[in-house]
């Protein structure tokens, strides 16, 4: 069930973003007994459901975090040395350019949503802190 809600939230990702959430939250589904024995909790589906749409959710906020905040600080550093433009594969990117500003976008609408339906906190945790926090809500 959670696979197929990520399928479902990631469709309109590019194929690449997908992939890599998707790998993550299938290899902590295979993982998910062992998670749950480290983590000295029960495993049920409901728990292997849960955990596992975490973790994708982490994985798409790690992902998009990163990419932010690796563009923006980059642009940051270079506009020290008067470098307000970069070119790569023929595209330009800067501070303000298209590609910072929907990273900018998206991670404050993936802040946004993630803090509304209360699952921010769990961004920032390891797997084992998550499936405590898992166990605990569904106990």
């Amino acid at each position: 069930m959670s696979i197929s809600l990520l399928r479902d939230m990631t469709e309109k990702l590019p194929l690449s973003l997908r992939e890599q959430v998707l790998g993550y939250a299938e290899s902590v589904e295979r993982s998910a007994p062992s998670i749950a024995k480290d983590a000295g909790v029960s495993f049920t589906s409901r728990f292997e459901d849960h955990i596992v749409f975490v973790a994708g959710l982490r994985k798409l906020f790690s992902i998009v975090s990163s990419s932010y905040w690796s563009l923006d600080n980059s642009t940051a550093l270079l506009s020290k040395s008067n470098t307000s433009v970069i070119t790569i594969a023929g595209r330009s990117f800067s501070r303000g350019s298209e590609a910072h500003e929907q990273l900018r976008t998206l991670l404050a609408d993936l802040e946004d949503a993630l803090s509304t339906s209360g699952v921010m906190d769990l961004m920032r945790l390891s797997l084992q802190e998550v499936a405590e926090a898992v166990a605990n809500e569904l106990s």
